[in-house]
């Protein structure tokens, strides 16, 4: 199976390509406790709307880019993308196994094989990153006339201050389906954030709404190659910090979410005789319908669309499969429900895995009488 990086290219008025990124971007960083060494970095200029490119007569080479309020989504030559490893209390910078080292009491940056360089890296109160030779304090990358190089001061009018940038998925909630979208990691894991809750879809039957499993919450990271109906608020946009890292956390038992695709960006289940569905809006409510006639195949358009690939004798020919929002949607506040819910029923306060709680318990999410309660 194959999972492309969708990338559009847009030709401007004056002739340069502008590719725009697609299901992902780069987003800014001000502080070193958001670096991390599964992480994917690229130097920005705001200042000049430059991006790194690569290397070349010992400077760093620019191009354009697109930023906008901290996000960079948008390229004419394709970015240098960097690593950044812990090196004691300094870091090393690679790109495609080199080293990228700024030289020692020198303006010049270079790009090699050779023994990793330590780099120091801070980031200044307006969110500009310093980064330069360990042994050379006074010295950091900055843009100098078109061209990244190290030297000693910010203080020239033509020394431009860089920003580092970290490699997100773009993860949009519709109004329109009430804060529903489908989601698939195909290259990186991600850690679930506080902001958005996950759910596979363990069984579909005609005339009955799709079952919804909630596989794990808020700090566990989500395996790449996984498909999950995500549910966030209305009309809000979440970035995900991708790692590169094959470790993760997958849904245990049936999904009948999936992303891979062929070359030509077509659904292709690992399974056979299936009818494919795609979320999407009906009647002012949102479920799973087929996405192309008698549910057949379709394609995607973005690298991080999930879809549902469902056998054929459990749905018989259903167009469309329901979600039930109240299941969704029915959390109620612990606050409320202490005193009450203690005493109707068994009373008994579950964590989402099964435990029972002796105590009432912190913040967090629980099962009260069979409902999901949050404090």
């Amino acid at each position: 199976m194959f999972c492309a990086i969708f990338l559009l290219t847009v030709i401007t008025p004056t002739g340069a390509q502008t590719t725009v990124l697609n299901g992902y971007a780069y987003k800014k960083i001000t502080s070193t406790t958001e670096l991390n060494t599964m992480g994917e970095y690229v130097l920005v200029c705001e200042a000049t709307n430059n991006v790194m490119t690569g290397v070349a007569s010992n400077k760093g080479t620019v191009g354009s880019c697109t930023l906008s309020d901290g996000v960079f989504t948008g390229y004419t030559t394709a970015p240098l993308t960097l690593t950044i490893s812990k090196d004691g209390s300094n870091y090393n910078i690679k790109c495609s196994g080199k080293n990228l080292t700024p030289e020692k009491s020198s303006t010049e940056i270079t790009l090699s094989k050779s023994k990793p360089c330590p780099v120091h890296i801070t980031f200044d109160k307006k969110g500009n990153v310093k980064i330069g030779n360990s042994n050379d304090k006074d010295r950091n990358i900055v843009l100098n006339n078109g061209k990244l190089g190290h030297y000693t001061t910010y203080d020239k009018d033509t020394y431009k201050a860089v920003q580092l940038y970290r490699r997100v998925y773009v993860v949009n909630f519709p109004t329109a389906t009430q804060g529903l979208t489908t989601f698939y990691n195909a290259d990186y894991r991600y850690e679930v954030p506080t902001s958005m809750t996950i759910y596979a879809v363990t069984a579909a039957e005609e005339g009955q709404p799709v079952s919804l499993k909630e596989p794990f919450t808020a700090g566990k990271y989500v395996k790449k190659g996984s498909a999950y109906l995500l549910k966030g608020t209305p009309g809000t946009t979440v970035y995900l910090p991708t790692e590169k890292n094959d470790y993760g956390t997958v849904v245990s038992g049936t999904n009948l979410l999936e992303g891979t695709r062929t070359d030509e960006d077509m659904t292709s289940s690992t399974k056979s005789d299936v009818y494919y569905y795609k979320l999407a809006i009906k009647d002012g409510q949102p479920g799973f319908y087929w996405g192309a006639e008698s549910g057949a195949g379709f394609q995607m358009t973005k690298p991080t669309t999930a879809y549902l690939a469902v056998p054929k004798s459990a749905v018989q020919q259903a167009a469309g499969l329901r979600i039930d929002l109240d299941a969704i949607t029915g959390v109620k506040s612990l606050e409320m429900q202490v005193g009450k819910d203690l005493n109707d029923g068994d009373g008994q306060i579950y964590t989402l895995d099964g435990r029972r709680c002796t105590t009432v318990p912190r913040k967090g999410m629980y099962i009260i009488n069979g409902k999901k309660v949050i404090r």
